[in-house]
């Protein structure tokens, strides 16, 4: 049986001055829900005069299913998106004039805030040879590494210019996760003068640790993400096996070969719980804990699972379209929304948050746009 959607109202995004602070402002619940115009959004990189989808409440596809949707101030070709925080704030990158700069954003209903040489870089851009986004958390604060001067480091940003974090001198940062919702953040480095792979945890003072260490010659350690609650997630590979782990404190491996499985990670959330998403039709997708293994039902072998929320619910796409996977039953997400009552066709799902708000790519009016729709 299907699980009813129940109207779920979006608030009104107020006071929020997206262009100086992109953790500032929020969705709360109670007020109507409204989109800005293209216009009126600060840095936003939708082109003029791209018409904006009005918010569509209510809609339904005759099996008491309702859900809300509103289009999102952000071209699809001009904005990567991939995370949705639980304000219901989307964040991702500006794909990047070259590339080795990528340029972070965020985008709610009300406009675009884009990381620009005063708000971000704090006006020494020119000295910035790469620059790379890892996530966002619910705070609306955004991290990633970068190379400035030559010398690699993280960094997190909530609007203002940028905070750095430095790394011991000698070693690279080849992947940046998290941050949490307190603000801690870990990074893979590499030493090529010692072979030497180290982690590095940054706690939200400042203070930094090391969580794992190993000259890689066939071992070592990827990560692939953080929990709101700082839990990381990484793979550790050992000649042919490829182990996801678990930091919370200490690193726990979990009861699954990456590679017998041929599924990738790609999303951990604070219940402990690790997301697999197959590399090819002929994989499976799996939702992995300490308790074991949970094989995910899928609308067909296309399937590519892509974000996890706090409650276990799945987002992904699939041949058919977007699904998303709700207390265990997998749903594909146009019949499930009455799309077409609501004026639109989603064809990507690519992040929920724990309001089960997700965000993806559709079709309104012929167009395409970033949408976000409330199936609460």
């Amino acid at each position: 049986m299907k699980t009813k959607i129940r109207r779920y109202e979006i608030a009104l995004l107020t006071a929020l001055a997206i262009a100086g602070c992109g953790g500032g402002g929020g969705d709360g619940g109670g007020s109507p829900s409204v989109t800005a115009s293209a216009g009126s959004s600060t840095g936003d990189p939708t082109a003029p005069g791209t018409p904006t989808a009005p918010t569509t409440p209510g809609s339904s596809d005759g099996s008491g299913a309702v859900a809300m949707v509103v289009a999102l101030p952000a071209d699809p070709g001009a904005t990567t998106l991939n995370r949705l925080n639980d304000r219901g704030h989307a964040s991702g990158v500006q794909p990047p004039a070259s590339e080795a700069i990528q340029r972070p954003v965020t985008v709610s209903t009300v406009g675009v805030a884009l990381a620009s040489n005063a708000n971000f870089f704090g006006g020494d851009e020119g000295n910035w040879s790469q620059l790379r986004v890892a996530s966002s958390n619910n705070g609306g604060v955004m991290a990633g590494h970068g190379i400035v001067g030559g010398m690699h480091l993280a960094w997190l940003w909530d609007g203002t210019p940028a905070v750095r974090l430095s790394v011991p001198g000698g070693y690279s940062i080849t992947a940046v996760v998290g941050p949490s919702d307190t603000g801690s953040l870990a990074a893979t480095t590499y030493n090529p003068a010692t072979a030497e792979q180290e982690v590095l945890l940054w706690q939200p003072n400042g203070s930094r640790s090391s969580i794992y260490k190993i000259v890689p010659v066939k071992a070592g350690i990827f990560l692939f993400g953080m929990a709101g609650n700082g839990w990381i997630g990484g793979v550790e590979r050992d000649g042919i096996l490829m182990t996801p782990k678990i930091y919370d404190g200490s690193w726990r491996a979990l009861p699954i070969d990456a590679n017998a499985c041929q599924c990738d990670a790609v999303r951990i959330n604070t219940r402990g719980q690790v997301l697999m998403t197959p590399r090819d039709d002929s994989g499976r997708g799996y939702l992995v804990s300490a308790g074991g293994a949970t094989l995910l039902p899928r609308p067909d072998p296309a399937a590519r699972y892509a974000d996890l929320n706090d409650l276990g619910d799945v987002v992904g796409t699939a041949a058919g379209g977007p699904f998303v996977i709700l207390d265990g039953v997998v749903q594909e997400l146009n019949a499930y929304a009455g799309s077409a009552a609501l004026g639109w066709r989603f064809d990507t799902a690519v992040a929920i948050n724990n309001q089960r708000q997700v965000l993806g790519v559709g079709q309104w009016q012929g167009q395409a746009r970033w949408y976000r729709l409330n199936l609460r």
